[in-house]
């Protein structure tokens, strides 16, 4: 084969790959592996606005050990929610 069909057959595969040569998914597949992130994300704005929205007086109450580890549960639950999707996407895609 010559060298111009060998790099007109190149260009080729270049293009048939969604300009990833490396890759099994379609730019497609890959924009649609982010969709469930951006439901999840949704999913926890609309939790806080709801509870935003209804307003009533919270008694005081004192800090405790237990409380202290609940709210630092609640943060990591939050945390992983936005790191987990986007470490997926970015070790399971060969971009």
């Amino acid at each position: 084969m010559s060298p111009e069909a060998e790099a007109d057959a190149a260009r080729r595969r270049w293009a048939d790959a969604d300009h990833d040569p490396g890759s099994r998914l379609s730019h497609r597949a890959r924009r649609n592996l982010l969709v469930p992130a951006n439901v999840v994300l949704g999913g926890v704005a609309a939790f806080i606005a709801a509870g935003r929205s209804n307003l009533r007086p919270i008694a005081p109450t004192p800090i405790t050990t237990s409380r202290v580890l609940k709210s630092l549960a609640v943060l990591g639950v939050l945390a992983l929610s936005v790191i987990a999707p986007t470490w997926y996407a970015m070790t399971h895609i060969q971009f």
